[in-house]
Order: structure tokens, then C-alpha cells, then sequence
């Protein structure tokens, strides 16, 4: 029975608990369990508080007045709110210990505190964090010298073997029955094996050589302490030989069925119970064929098994909120080819709620779709995504977070939407591509402004730790920092030899994991505010946009032109086509902070408009580029990429021909600011429209703009940044005003 919770004599307020003084139970100390732990266990707190919903009570005497209940009410709440922040402490500590996040100052550092970190680039445009290493103990390596070899004469000093310690917060297992190994079992029969053709013989030795070995592992775990973790980890191992045995058949049906009814007829006993739970294992991960010949009991479904030893302790103790309270963005990898979700991706979901609110983005999957046209579902989903969260939650950051590929799609979507971001966290970044390493001078992830963090495996294939650091300092204009997970993969998965020495479960590499999120993304909010991601020449205006409080296109502004459908702005260089006409260029960028992008709103060839008047909906107009002082264009040449009729730049000091002509078609009196419109060439009748295809070089990630032969949701542009010329009205109130 627990010790009642110790109360000050002059008040009613419960004390501390001194956690140094806990003792652990003598339940908890088995005679299989030879490991001795002198420190208090979080395991002792966890047992006599238990989780809410279930709390040990002193023994009360019959009758007790309601003043008493109340105080002991209290009592009871206040102790148990104390030790679960105890706990909490002492399970964020000792997974820092055990990753090798808790570090102390050197001596260096102490006494030398007002010397610049180590890590500090010494190009001060390279706002690179310093690395982080979880579970990396001896990396780097050339810092760890090895030791010079010793002499006959000279005295070794031999470190005596330590037991190993258990781990404090282990959720207790009951106690299971024990095995009876069956001496008599009896052998098969010849007369079965003689049918058996020789991938059948084949197929049942490995299986009872997977079995036999998994057997003996799990007897040499018997008295450790930590036990119970160490046979989850061994399953998990066996589950993925059983898998490797199904494939070498090819996932024959016919060949699979035999293999599970033989072994559920002639395998030992002991041996069948190992190969049903790793089927329960597999059964989560590839579901659709293990069902061919498999499948499992109505009352087994429900049933929660082979969970995390740690999984139910680590849930509890949830990650705090941050600040200013941000709504994460999940970026999926790819359409959604199941369902079902994975449990790996729920327990992520949670922590990421538990920080702030989670959005998701479905993609479905489609019969018969090339992968441009899966790219531009997610990009254009993704889009829709960010601004309708913007709209809804226009107060809080939005944080975009990536799952291996998911993450380059979440650093290309921030990118065109930099101002709307306010941090991307990529999970496994994959670092090469079908073109080779990112980095190149052309890559727009260069041009990021917004925080970023990577998290990488130290065993990642498509990311090693050189080339991520090479393309870290190539990132000039962000913050970026950097997680490496040792013995971890593309998928940030640790390998079953890294989980077997160091005790480890997947889900606690998670949690650190998140917990290395949390630190890096605190930072990041502290110092957040809605303009961070603004470019110095955009601030002003933006500022005389809301000053002027104007809401029509009047002639004579400058303005940028936004497809409403894929994102971009209408654009334009001083790069000449190399087919077709040859004139001038006129693309599509997500970038924007350009000044390319900026257009005049002007009269149609030979005539002339007031300025500071109101477009009215089906005007002739035209559209002068400001940089180069052409006019936006179209004629009866093919477009480079998708075949259509190209746009192009032309003319000489802004004048040109009646090519130049564009009539705006719109709902309403007058052309509104934000409200979508369309722009129908005269002399042709098509439609400025996007093509939907990208340019390469030297226009690298730029679309294709185009004269669409029918209107469809690629034409429709809106109004957006800009310097808009005020209307004669509005300019007299101004000079009529009096300030007082």
C-alpha cells in the first residue's frame, strides 16, 4: 500500500513529493530480474499513481464530514498533478539521455562563455543551425581517437561488466504462462514430405529455421530487465524474415496456402505461436497479402495486439501547445492508395494536434493517371489548401509539414506561397532526384525565405550527411536546421540491430523526434509575425493598398495579374523564345516578390483613356509589361511547350500593333480588385489562359502561358498587388480633407 500524501500542518496543502525518496515496490522486483536499480524509477511512480482514471484510495473511516472530503478531494488532485509533471520530467530526461539531446557546457564553454559557438558559419548570410545527431553517440568518429596501444609493463585497468539498466517507464506486462517445451512431439511422416516437391521442401526448412532461431532468442531473454522490450523488438525481426520467405514464392496463392496449413498442422507448438503473431504484424503492414491467405477472427479484430511496450506510457505524456497556437499542414506523398492509415502516421497525427491543430489533404487515387497530372492534383490541392486555412485561420501560423516526398512537395508549395508560411518541417528529405542532387543554381528551393528544418537517417540512400550540409549553405535567405537519426532509413524507420543494443522502440525515437520539432519550431513562433516572410519592397506596398481602401482597376495602374486557377503571376524577361516568333517571352511565376510581374493597365492602340477611371467590363485594353516596356501579345505562332497559340511580348516603347488588344470580360459594372476576370484577344478571340506545362532551362519552374481557344478554369486571372491610381472622386475628398 502506497504512503498517504504528506500534508503541511498549518494548511491543508499537500507538499512536494520528494521524488528521490520514492522506493520502488517489492512487486515490481521479480526474482527473474537480477538488474538492481539504486535510482527511483519513474515505473514505482507510475504503478501508485496510475493513469487518470484509476487512483489508489487510503483507507477512510466510516464517517467523515463533507469539509474533510472536500480537503481530501484536494489533496488527492494536487499529488497527482505533481507527480504527473514528475513523471513527465523524468521521461523527457531520460529520453534525452538516451538519444544524447541532454548535453552539459564543456569546460571550454564555461569558462569561456563570450567566444563565438563552434558551429557559428563564418559567412554570416549562412543561417544554418548547428546538427543535431539523436542517437549518434561516437559521431562525429574523428573526434573519438582511438587509444594508443599499451606497453607489456604497463597496468590495464579492466572496467568491470554492468547489468543493464531498465528502462523507468516500461509498461508492466502480465505475467504470461509459462511454456512447456513437448519432448514427445512427434516427428512428421515420411509418406506427407514424399509429395513435397523440392521449393515446398525448401519453403518448410526456412520456415522452422525462422522459428527455431526466434525460439532461442527468446530464451536468452529470459531475466533481463528489460525483457519485454527486447522479444517486442525480436518479433518485429521474425515478422520480417517470414515476409522475406512469402516473397521468395513470388506471393504465389497456391504455394502460400500450403506453407500456412502445414505449419498450423505439423509445426511445434511452441513454434506456431511466434509465426501467428508475426502474421498480426505483417497482417498491419501489407494487408492486401497476407488476406490471400490469411485471415483473421471477428473477435481478434478489436482486439489491441502486439502494441509498443512504451506506446500507451508516451501517449499520455503528450507534447505541450506552442505558441500563438499554428495550424499544421500534413502534405501527402502521393494519392491515397488505402483507407487506411498506418498506426506510425496516427501516432504522428497526435503529436502534431497535441502541438496545434492538424489539417490534412486527401488525394485520391485515379485509374489511368500520369504522374504530371498526380504532381499538379497535390500541387493545386495543396494550394487550395493553404489559402482556404489562411482564410479560416487568418490570425495563426500555418506550419507545412512533409513525409519524405511529401516534404519536397511542402518546400515547393511554400515557395509559392511564401507570405501565407510560417515554417516547413520535412521528415526524410529526399536529396536526390531523377536529375541528380538538388542545389543547382537553378533550384527555387534556393530562394526559400521561410524556416526550414530537415530530418534525415543516418542510413538514408536518397540523402547522406555531406550533401545535406553542402545544400544548407546554399540556402542564403532562410533559417534552416538540421536532424540526424542514427541507424534510421529514408523513412526515419531504425534498423531491428540498432533497437536490439541500444534498447529502442520506434516510438520513442519518434518522440524525440518531436520533441527536437517542438524546440525548433518555439523558436521560430517567438519570433513570428504576419509580415516576416515580406520582402522590403513589397511593405510599402502593401501598406498604401490597404491605406487607399480602392476596389476597382482603374487605367493607368500597375498591377500583377494572378491565375486564380494554378497560382502564378503573369510574368515576362528579357529571354526571347527559341521557336515560333522569337519575340519575347511571357511565362507564369509563383514567385511573388518579382518585379517582372508587374503590368499597366492602359487604353487600346490609338486611343486614350482618363487616368484614374474605372475599367468597365468590356473594355479594350492593353496590357504594357513596366520592365521592358512591351505589350502583351498574341498572334497565329504555336506555343513552345503545349502546341497552342503563343503570347508573347512585343512592340517598342509601348507601342505595337493591334495584336496588343485584349478585352476584359467580367461580371458587374467594373472591374473589381481580387475578383476573377478573363482576357480575350480581339483580333484572334482566344483567351489568355495556363497551359499547365513548366519551362526548363534557362526559365527554370516557370508555366507556359497561352492563347486558349475556349474558356475554361485556367482563364480566369485576379487582380492582386500593386500601385492603383485613385479615381478622380476619391483624389478631391482627399484634397477636400482637414486634419484637426
Amino acid at each position: 500500500m502506497n504512503e498517504p500524501v504528506q500534508t503541511n500542518k498549518d494548511s491543508n496543502t499537500p507538499l512536494e513529493p520528494k521524488i528521490s525518496t520514492v522506493i520502488q515496490p517489492k512487486s515490481l522486483v521479480t526474482s527473474a530480474s537480477p538488474a538492481k536499480c539504486t535510482t527511483p524509477t519513474l515505473m514505482a511512480l507510475v504503478q501508485s499513481t496510475q493513469l487518470p482514471g484509476g487512483t489508489e484510495s487510503a483507507k477512510l473511516p466510516t464517517i467523515i464530514p463533507n469539509s474533510q472530503v472536500k480537503d481530501k478531494v484536494k489533496q488527492d488532485n494536487s499529488s497527482r498533478v505533481q507527480i504527473d509533471s514528475a513523471s513527465r520530467v523524468q521521461i523527457q530526461n531520460y529520453l534525452h539521455a538516451v538519444s544524447g539531446q541532454l548535453k552539459f557546457p564543456t569546460i571550454q564553454e564555461l569558462e569561456h562563455d563570450y567566444a563565438k559557438p563552434f558551429h557559428v558559419h563564418p559567412d554570416s548570410q549562412i543561417r544554418a543551425h548547428a546538427a543535431k545527431y539523436l542517437f549518434m553517440k561516437n559521431f562525429p568518429r574523428h573526434l573519438h581517437t582511438p587509444t594508443s596501444q599499451t606497453k607489456d609493463d604497463e597496468i590495464v585497468d579492466i572496467i568491470t561488466y554492468e547489468e543493464p539498466k531498465k528502462i523507468p517507464f516500461l509498461t508492466p506486462r502480465p505475467p504470461s504462462t509459462p511454456i512447456t517445451v513437448d519432448e514427445d512431439v512427434p516427428e512428421m511422416d515420411s509418406s506427407i514430405t514424399e509429395s513435397w516437391t523440392c521449393e515446398m521442401n525448401k519453403l518448410w526448412t526456412r520456415a522452422n529455421k525462422i522459428a527455431h532461431s526466434d525460439r532461442l532468442a527468446r530464451l536468452s531473454f529470459e531475466g533481463h530487465a528489460n525483457e519485454v522490450l527486447l522479444k517486442r523488438n525480436l518479433l518485429e525481426q521474425t515478422a520480417n524474415k517470414f515476409r522475406e520467405l512469402f516473397a521468395s514464392t513470388y506471393w504465389e496463392p497456391n504455394l502460400l496456402n500450403w506453407l500456412h496449413n502445414t505449419i498450423l498442422e505439423h509445426l511445434n507448438p511452441n513454434y506456431k505461436t511466434v509465426y501467428l503473431d508475426s502474421l498480426q504484424i505483417l497482417k498491419h503492414k501489407i494487408p492486401s497479402l497476407i488476406e490471400t491467405f490469411y485471415t483473421v477472427k471477428a473477435e481478434n479484430k478489436a482486439k489491441p495486439f502486439l502494441n509498443d511496450p512504451l506506446f500507451n506510457t508516451l501517449s499520455h505524456y503528450k507534447l505541450k501547445k506552442l505558441l500563438r497556437k499554428p495550424v499544421f499542414i500534413i502534405i501527402p506523398n502521393g494519392p491515397q492508395m488505402s483507407p487506411h492509415q498506418s498506426v506510425r502516421l496516427k501516432y504522428w497525427h497526435s503529436m502534431f494536434s497535441s502541438m496545434g491543430k492538424v489539417i490534412t489533404v486527401p488525394i485520391m487515387a485515379k485509374g489511368n493517371d500520369y504522374i504530371i497530372d498526380i504532381l499538379s492534383d497535390i500541387r493545386f490541392s495543396v494550394l487550395d489548401k493553404i489559402r482556404n486555412s489562411k482564410s479560416v485561420f487568418h490570425n495563426r501560423p500555418i506550419i507545412l509539414v512533409g513525409f519524405n516526398y511529401g516534404s519536397i512537395f511542402a518546400a515547393h508549395c511554400a515557395f509559392h506561397c511564401q507570405m501565407s508560411i510560417c515554417a516547413i518541417i520535412c521528415l526524410g528529405f529526399p536529396l536526390k532526384g531523377i536529375s541528380g542532387i538538388r542545389g543547382d543554381l537553378d533550384d527555387p528551393l534556393l530562394e526559400l525565405t521561410i524556416p526550414i528544418q530537415f530530418i534525415i537517417g543516418e542510413n538514408s540512400v536518397m540523402t547522406s550527411i555531406d550533401e545535406i550540409e553542402e545544400f544548407r549553405e546554399r540556402i542564403t535567405k532562410a533559417e534552416t536546421s538540421l536532424i540526424v537519426v542514427g541507424g534510421a532509413d529514408d523513412k526515419l524507420v531504425v534498423s531491428n540491430l540498432k533497437k536490439r543494443i541500444e534498447c529502442l522502440t520506434q516510438s520513442m525515437v519518434d518522440r524525440c523526434v518531436a520533441d527536437e520539432i517542438f524546440v525548433f519550431l518555439s523558436s521560430v513562433l517567438f519570433h513570428f509575425s504576419d509580415d516576416m516572410n515580406i520582402s522590403n519592397e513589397m511593405k510599402p506596398m502593401r501598406i498604401q493598398l490597404v491605406s487607399c481602401g480602392q476596389t476597382f482597376v482603374t487605367c493607368g495602374s500597375v498591377i500583377k495579374l494572378l491565375s486564380t486557377n494554378s497560382g502564378v503571376r503573369l510574368h515576362s524577361h528579357d529571354i526571347k523564345y527559341g521557336s515560333g516568333s522569337g519575340q519575347q517571352s511571357v511565362t507564369g511565376t509563383d514567385k511573388q516578390e518579382d518585379v517582372n510581374s508587374y503590368w499597366q493597365i492602359r487604353s487600346k492602340t490609338d486611343e486614350h483613356c482618363e487616368r484614374g477611371k474605372p475599367i468597365a467590363c468590356g473594355s479594350n485594353i492593353r496590357l504594357t509589361h513596366l520592365q521592358t516596356n512591351k505589350n502583351l501579345h498574341s498572334h497565329h505562332f504555336s506555343s513552345p511547350l503545349s502546341g497552342n497559340q503563343e503570347v508573347s511580348a512585343f512592340g517598342e516603347n509601348g507601342e505595337g500593333d493591334t495584336g496588343d488588344n485584349w478585352t476584359v470580360l467580367c461580371g458587374g459594372a467594373n472591374w473589381e480588385i481580387n475578383s476573377k476576370v478573363r482576357f480575350k484577344h480581339i483580333d484572334t478571340e482566344v483567351f489568355l489562359a495556363v497551359s499547365g506545362h513548366t519551362y526548363g532551362r534557362p526559365i527554370h519552374g516557370q508555366m507556359e502561358i497561352i492563347g486558349s481557344t475556349y474558356s475554361d478554369s485556367s482563364t480566369y486571372w485576379a487582380a492582386k498587388e500593386g500601385v492603383y491610381i485613385k479615381t478622380s472622386d476619391e483624389q478631391q475628398k482627399l484634397l477636400n480633407h482637414d486634419e484637426l
